[in-house]
């Protein structure tokens, strides 16, 4: 079932050939070698054992079950693992994940995307059999290009997975109400890194003052805090996934101070930017 392939780019260009949407691996100890981001949706699921995950600067130990959405906002990586520890990586293209969360409503995606849509959940020993089944038609296919098997499965485990966070989401008890869900999300989409925060907080009918209040008891942290840890998360992405220079990530999240990004980034991530574009 396993296998100890390391996947060394992190790249949908050379993840997903044959305009195929999908993408799997099973990978028996293995250790990343370091923090990074994919510009393509990962779901991955621990199969067997434990190890201690970092994702956005928080660190936790997860087990046998424990399953993941991460998108490409998510900064992480494992360590520590034990002799046992396995898990199953499964990449969508953004393309095709953004169709499939469309079948549930418009703006799935974008609450993904938020800080308020809960990305950790837990399958049972039975459900992570109902998974590899599914993917065994793609994990066995030795014939070129695309076949009736691979589209059901693409298909069929995307659903499933959505179906499992929307599961988890739907239970949660949550007294956020929908404006704050919606800002958050505008705060997490990439689109609108360039759009003064001031901006994006007066599209809303309240009080800044009330608004600063709800937000930081729904999310832990203040909108200016909590805006930049999305566009440094954003700026890790472009420097593993492009050329771009330093000054040019700075337009594109609205940084006028190199210097001030460089702090910020440090701080963040515990590493400089020029670090993670070596």
């Amino acid at each position: 079932m396993f296998n100890n392939e390391l996947i060394s780019c992190n790249h949908a260009d050379q993840l997903f050939t044959a305009n195929k949407n999908f993408y799997t691996h099973a990978i028996l100890n293995f250790e990343e070698p370091g923090l990074h981001s994919h510009d393509y949706i990962e779901f991955f699921y621990v199969i067997e054992g434990r190890c201690l995950h970092i994702l956005n600067g928080t660190t936790k130990q997860i087990f046998g079950g424990d399953l993941f959405l991460l998108t490409p906002n998510d900064v992480h990586n494992f360590k520590n693992s034990d002799n046992n520890f396995a898990h199953r990586d499964i990449a969508f293209t953004v393309e095709f994940f953004r169709k499939m969360c469309s079948v549930y409503s418009k703006d799935l995606y974008d609450q993904i995307l938020s800080n308020t849509f809960l990305k950790q959940t837990r399958l049972s020993g039975e459900q992570i059999n109902e998974l590899e089944t599914f993917i065994q038609p793609f994990t066995l296919s030795t014939v070129k290009g695309r076949t009736v098997s691979e589209d059901i499965c693409e298909s069929t485990v995307c659903t499933y997975l959505i179906n499992e966070f929307l599961k988890k989401n739907l239970s949660a008890e949550s007294s956020i109400p929908t404006w704050l869900s919606r800002l958050i999300a505008l705060l997490s989409a990439p689109e609108n890194f360039t759009t003064p925060q001031q901006t994006i907080v007066g599209f809303f009918p309240y009080r800044k003052e009330y608004i600063c209040r709800a937000f930081k008891k729904a999310t832990g942290k203040t909108v200016t805090d909590y805006f930049n840890e999305q566009k440094m998360n954003y700026a890790y992405s472009l420097l593993q996934s492009t050329s771009y220079t330093i000054e040019k990530i700075c337009t594109l999240i609205n940084i006028e101070s190199v210097s001030y990004f460089h702090r910020t980034f440090k701080k963040q991530f515990g590493i400089s930017p020029r670090e993670v574009a070596k």
